[in-house]
């Protein structure tokens, strides 16, 4: 008798073999895979293996309805296994950011950081369709326009699952004392929170979103001073935008107060197994100006002396590169946007030109197609050491900053501000906004060509720039091997 139970337990479903088990949830979408994760040991084994390395999901909608939008983008980046540690959605200012956000919590749930943003423009791919779009949204446009085919009407949202990573959301408070003291709080929590998580003193990457009201040079100053440079620091200068932490920690206050800006910290797990991370770099082409109007694209460049944190934690001068947008001119004077100028300041003026637009698309282009041909590189030693020959480097996706006041004159390419990324990495998820001030901070090696003297000043808050985020996957190192 207790043999014929033992065969009946070992009959079915029980003795498929553990590849094809493994082949089936791997091709579930996301919510039914985490069901299947809890029906024994064994399935949760399998599903473990299925996502023990990171990965990325995007999606864009230009559905009128808002409803249909969240919708379709929801199933989309749900379409397979993926366990959601982050989620930042960029929406058209006709839909409702509240109720935008909301909708993306109810679908994702409320226990992973969220933000949700108003950009002027969307990039990604149409999951209806299965193309690509770079979409601006024309700024004459109203927020009580009617929902119809003709609106200005659309949403992309990115979904990360990045094991080996801590990911937090760090606000910095609309000041009621004194403004430099927020900032150094801000600065100091997003370092605190990094101590708290990781073995590591600063975090691998901040995504970082403005409010357009605030002036961010002088908070990414601060960053650029505190923080060392192998943090990679992204974002938009010029956001409207809501947040949710996956901790509620904050979540309380979020209905009573402003903020000036919120960070999106990456910092490594000190409990996970080494190498099992994500990197984030990044790349810009920096300056890209028309040959139009010259008054209207007129801006001038004023360089600061400045203190910055190296690798090692020391303090070392530096110079940072300001930019300010001139707005008007009489006889003997400029009028330019923004504060921050003092006697004394040396100022260079910027205008178009488009041979620079055309030689920094290429060199974002080609550092692209470099990273590229590293990671084959070392891919071509790794799996001729490794019997598993999936584990190797390899890009997860990107996320592009680009700025809204660009237009198509700047590149040949149908798709200028997405082309360096995704004619490089055809089959990795993207997803991207329109903005009006372009953050992007990153090692020497990962800027442009006219940054590699020590003496040039640096710049962190661009203008008619695009910021490409490049999340890559690197593996442990193999033995006997440095990290």
């Amino acid at each position: 008798m207790a043999e014929q139970l033992s065969g009946e337990r070992m009959s079915g479903f029980s003795l498929v073999d553990e590849k094809i088990v493994k082949n089936i949830l791997s091709r579930l979408p996301a919510l039914t895979f985490a069901n299947a994760a809890c029906v024994n040991k064994c399935w949760y084994k399998i599903c473990s293996q299925i996502l023990k390395r990171p990965k990325l999901a995007s999606a864009l909608s230009l559905n009128p309805s808002l409803h249909d939008a969240v919708k379709e983008v929801i199933e989309q980046v749900l379409s397979e296994p993926i366990r959601p540690h982050f989620a930042i959605a960029c929406i058209s200012k006709e839909f409702n950011l509240k109720v935008t956000h909301g909708l993306i919590i109810e679908k994702l749930g409320s226990r992973i950081p969220i933000i949700t943003n108003v950009s002027s423009g969307i990039i990604g791919v149409d999951g209806i369709a299965n193309e690509l779009v770079e979409k601006k949204w024309e700024t004459t446009s109203g927020p009580n326009i009617q929902e119809s085919d003709t609106a200005e009407t659309g949403l992309v949202l990115l979904v990360g699952f990045l094991p080996g990573l801590k990911i937090g959301t760090i606000p910095l408070f609309q000041p009621i004392q004194e403004p430099n003291t927020m900032v150094e709080n801000f600065v100091m929590n997003i370092l605190n929170y990094t101590a708290a998580v990781s073995d590591c003193a600063a975090p691998v990457g901040i995504i970082m979103f403005g409010d357009k009201t605030t002036d961010m040079k002088p908070i990414v100053a601060k960053m650029d001073c505190a923080i060392p440079e192998e943090t990679i620091i992204v974002g938009d200068a010029s956001a409207d935008f809501i947040f949710r932490t996956g901790d509620n920690s904050l979540n309380q206050l979020l209905h009573s107060c402003c903020f000036q800006a919120v960070a999106l910290v990456f910092a490594r797990d000190r409990y996970k197994p080494e190498g099992s991370f994500s990197s984030l770099s990044n790349q810009m082409n920096l300056l890209q100006f028309r040959e139009e109007d010259m008054f209207a694209d007129l801006f001038i460049g004023v360089t600061k002396e400045t203190q910055r944190t190296s690798d090692s934690g020391i303090l070392t001068p530096g110079k940072s590169l300001y930019f300010y947008k001139v707005i008007g001119r009489g006889e003997y004077y400029f009028t330019v946007n923004g504060i921050g100028i003092k006697p004394g300041d040396s100022f260079l003026f910027y205008q178009s030109d488009s041979d620079t637009a055309s030689s920094s698309c290429d060199n974002a282009f080609n550092k692209l197609l470099a990273l590229k041909a590293e990671l084959k590189s070392k891919n071509h030693f790794r799996l001729s050491n490794l019997a598993d020959k999936d584990d190797k480097e390899e890009v997860l996706g990107g996320f592009i900053f680009s700025c809204y006041d660009r237009d198509q004159s700047f590149i040949e390419e149908s798709f200028g501000d997405s082309y360096p990324f995704c004619d490089i990495f055809p089959t990795a998820p993207v997803a991207g906004l329109f903005c009006r001030g372009e953050i992007g901070r990153g090692p020497k090696s990962l800027m442009n060509e006219e940054y590699d003297d020590e003496t040039c000043p640096r710049c962190c808050v661009h203008v008619y720039s695009t910021i490409y985020l490049v999340m890559s996957y690197l593996p442990p190192p193999l033995e006997g091997q440095s990290p």
